[in-house]
């Protein structure tokens, strides 16, 4: 059961802007999925 919580939209923030500043440096992003993998 999920429901909502008040550290979600700072965290998300925070994990947005990290991937911003990585992707604008030429850095691998963090968290990348890849199809076919597990």
């Amino acid at each position: 059961v999920a429901g909502g919580s008040d550290t979600f939209y700072p965290r998300a923030r925070r994990f947005v802007d990290e991937q911003l500043r990585r992707w604008a440096a030429g850095e691998p992003l963090a968290n990348v999925v890849r199809p076919g993998t597990r």
